[in-house]
């Protein structure tokens, strides 16, 4: 298989021409409600640049959702460990990877993108309790199965960025908890990543370490934006959540019912 995309990959496609359409984006964004208008200004955003500049759009996605499918495949494998809880990274969309991508992928510089990424990733921190950030935003300390997929959520970072696991650089990244017992809280931390570092390496080496396959994935054709349509019933979303995810990694285009469609389109169609 291919490598997982670096920040060096994105960085060596931009031409001045592609950086002045993504920074002209920023600026567009900066005005708007974020809230009800992320979406669909963001479709129409990707449907209006060029092919060059879609293309890095894409490996944005790509580098993002990478580190998604291995987080949640990690935390699959751990029995019982999903039951009650969202998959990893639920609440970051394609806008979300797009503005914190600007910042410290292509690292532009300027107020609204500051702005704008600090909107984002609050909101993150916020809704996800995978975060030390979110006991702050929540006056709620995080749990232990929180801390745990912390630390595995930091070794698919530093595998993903490094193509090993760097000791040196897990250690400089312990967490600090605003609430209740810090020290046991890190102590927690560092416990999980020595018992998760296995199950992250291997995963890693399953996406990634593997010879090239054979399967061809087919050109968009006729102004069509996905390989596939993801619906489901109840039931089975995270099992939809998965299967979308697999296609991804293999270069599919899907379109999955609960993440890319807004029932305010249907609502505006109609």
């Amino acid at each position: 298989m291919a490598p997982p995309v670096s920040k060096q990959m994105i960085r060596d496609c931009l031409t001045p021409d592609i950086q002045n359409e993504l920074l002209s984006a920023v600026d567009k964004l900066v005005t708007m409600e974020l809230r009800t208008e992320r979406v669909s200004f963001y479709e129409t955003f990707v449907r209006s640049v060029s092919q060059e500049t879609s293309r890095v759009i894409d490996l944005i996605h790509q580098k993002e959702r990478e580190h998604v499918i291995m987080a949640n495949h990690v935390l699959l494998k751990i029995p019982g460990f999903m039951e009650g809880r969202q998959r990893h990274d639920y609440t970051k969309d394609e806008l979300y990877f797009f503005v914190t991508s600007m910042k410290f992928d292509c690292q532009f510089q300027g107020d609204s993108l500051v702005q704008l990424s600090k909107m984002e990733i609050d909101r993150h921190f916020q809704l996800e309790a995978h975060h030390p950030q979110y006991e702050d935003f929540n006056n709620r300390e995080c749990t232990e199965r929180d801390i745990e997929e912390m630390a595995i959520d930091r070794l698919c970072r530093n595998i993903q960025f490094n193509g090993h696991i760097v000791d040196e650089e897990m250690a400089r990244f312990i967490p600090e908890f605003p609430l209740g017992d810090n020290e046991e809280k890190q102590r927690m931390f560092k416990d999980f990543v020595q018992q998760r570092k296995q199950m992250v390496v291997e995963e890693y080496e399953r996406m990634f370490g593997q010879e090239e396959d054979s399967l061809c994935i087919p050109p968009l054709q006729d102004k069509k934006q996905c390989h596939a349509f993801i619906a489901h019933s109840s039931a089975d979303r995270e099992l939809s959540e998965t299967i979308t995810e697999e296609l991804e990694q293999y270069g599919l285009k899907c379109f999955h019912a609960d993440r890319d469609f807004l029932v305010s389109e249907i609502c505006s169609v109609k």
